[in-house]
C-alpha cells in the first residue's frame, strides 16, 4: 500500500500507512521497526503541516519509549505531544494510560493532570520521581 500512495503522490496516504506499519511493527514486538516508521510518518506530517498528525506521531514514539521502559525519552516525546498541541492539558488518553493502575501512574507529578491531591497520586508522584530521575 505504501509504495502506491508514493506513487500517486498521495501524502495522507503515505502519512496513515506509515502510522499502521508503526503500529503493526509495535504489535509484532519489534520496537526499532515501529519507531522507524513512527518517525517517517512524522518527517510526513512536518512536510505536510499536519498539526494533529504531528501530535499523534509524537506520542505514537513516546509509547514506544515507554514499552521500552525509556522513561525520560518517552517523557520528552509525550512532552513534546502535548506541547504541540498547544495546550497545557495532556490529552486524555495519554493521562488515562499514565495513570492506570498497570502503569503505577508511572509519570504523575503533583497536579499534573489536576487531581485532589488525594493518596494515590501522592504515592503515584513519589513513584514516578523514583523511575525517571
Amino acid at each position: 500500500a505504501l509504495a502506491e500512495w508514493e506513487k500517486l503522490d498521495n501524502k495522507r496516504g503515505i502519512s496513515s500507512t506509515l502510522g499502521n506499519l508503526g503500529l503493526l511493527y509495535s504489535k509484532m514486538g519489534k520496537p526499532e521497526l515501529s519507531l522507524e516508521y513512527y518517525f517517517r510518518g512524522l518527517i510526513q506530517n512536518e512536510r505536510m503541516g499536519d498539526k494533529e498528525g504531528i501530535g499523534t506521531g509524537l506520542g505514537n514514539i513516546g509509547w514506544i519509549y515507554f514499552e521500552q521502559k525509556k522513561y525520560n525519552k518517552a517523557l520528552e516525546y509525550f512532552e513534546r505531544s502535548r506541547t504541540h498541541s498547544g495546550s497545557d492539558v495532556w490529552p486524555d488518553h495519554v493521562a488515562r494510560f499514565l495513570c492506570s493502575e498497570e502503569n503505577f501512574g508511572a509519570f504523575v507529578p503533583p497536579g499534573l493532570f489536576g487531581f485532589s491531591g488525594s493518596l494515590a497520586e501522592r504515592d503515584r508522584s513519589l513513584y514516578a520521581r523514583s523511575i525517571v530521575r
